[in-house]
């Protein structure tokens, strides 16, 4: 079967997107198949005017593809965003007026579980929900928030999956070096960088530890020079955008996965850390505690909380055998419940019962 299905660009070169990993391994893993990508939103630090008039392009190239593949099934991925709502409702209205079959496949966002501000907001996301098609959500959790706002019934809870690497793989014990902390993601302040640096800034000289960021910022400018003008290369390292096996090498080597949100869905990069069993410090946020249990598997801490990344690190830091456990039981996790091939299955399922509902 011909699925269309739209994310952001499936270059990691041009877009660091949660969405676009979780694309990139549907398409690479399910053989059974025929996927055909619409790009659909920004590249990161593309100026607004420029995405405005791409945005009008993106329009006409979309219904010109859904006038081409009149057969084919419509996989919409839609994070819960002001920017992305108003853009994608469009786009989505278009797939149902023409007929297809379409699921819709929700990706976090600051309006996940609350209502948006702003009434025509408001009026396009209840619009969405109350179509016929069935939704794909990241938990129980996202599942019960959804049915309660919008009474929407058609529901499948699939929780993202990650490439888990080789059983083979072990941690070199981290009983006497600095920890390695790594952020990875989008660098913006809605992740919480801000409390990241302003703790590493408490931290320094006080702790043993280097901070390492990973990926692209929001904003040129905003974070990387301070960071290394404030903590200067004993404390941090900015990688960039990193790929393949530098990725690995680099998650091989770090110790904590930091990601204090306002607001997330499943996070893929949180998910892949731990499958090299590095232990998530997180906040509660979107589906992540159906996936880290404080002192269990990870730590959970308090949202726009600079205190709380100070004890969790001083935490890991002076008990080097609570983080080796925690460490175990994060990659335990992913081995178990976050399974590539079922996954896979999963979704097919899921594909499989659309047609029931047209």
């Amino acid at each position: 079967m011909d699925i269309i299905i739209v994310s952001p660009s499936l270059n990691p070169n041009e877009n660091v997107s949660g969405v676009s990993a979780v694309v990139n391994f549907i398409v690479q893993r399910d053989h059974s198949h025929h996927y055909i990508h619409f790009k659909q939103g920004r590249k990161d630090r593309e100026l607004f005017i420029i995405r405005f008039f791409s945005l009008i392009v993106d329009f006409i190239k979309w219904i010109w593809l859904l006038c081409k593949h009149r057969d084919a099934m419509v996989h919409y991925n839609f994070p819960l965003t002001a920017k992305a709502i108003f853009r994608d409702y469009f786009f989505i209205k278009a797939v149902s007026f023409l007929g297809f079959k379409l699921l819709i496949h929700i990706h976090g966002g600051n309006y996940l579980m609350e209502e948006p501000f702003h009434p025509m907001i408001r009026r396009m996301l209840k619009s969405v929900f109350q179509l016929s098609c069935p939704f794909i959500v990241l938990s129980k959790k996202e599942k019960d928030s959804i049915e309660k706002r919008f009474g929407n019934k058609k529901i499948f809870v699939l929780p993202n999956s990650v490439d888990i690497q080789d059983d083979s793989l072990t941690r070199k014990s981290n009983l006497h070096r600095p920890l390695n902390i790594l952020f990875i993601g989008r660098i913006a302040s809605s992740k919480g960088v801000d409390y990241i640096l302003d703790a590493a800034i408490k931290m320094k000289g006080k702790l043993p530890f280097r901070l390492v960021f990973a990926g692209e910022e929001e904003k040129r400018g905003k974070y990387i020079p301070y960071a290394l003008k404030r903590l200067g290369n004993d404390y941090f390292r900015y990688v960039g955008i990193i790929n393949g096996q530098a990725k690995t090498d680099l998650l091989r080597k770090c110790d904590v996965f930091l990601l204090p949100s306002f607001y997330e869905g499943l996070p893929i990069s949180m998910l892949e850390c731990m499958s090299f069993g590095i232990v998530p410090v997180v906040t509660n946020v979107g589906s992540i505690s159906s996936c880290v249990a404080d002192g269990v598997n990870g730590l959970i801490i308090g949202q726009k909380d600079t205190d709380a990344i100070i004890d969790a690190v001083k935490l890991l830091s002076r008990d080097r055998e609570l983080l080796e456990n925690l460490s175990s039981k994060a990659r335990e996790t992913i081995m178990k419940k976050f399974s590539p091939d079922q996954y896979i299955a999963n979704l097919n399922r899921i594909y499989d019962e659309v047609g029931a509902y047209r």
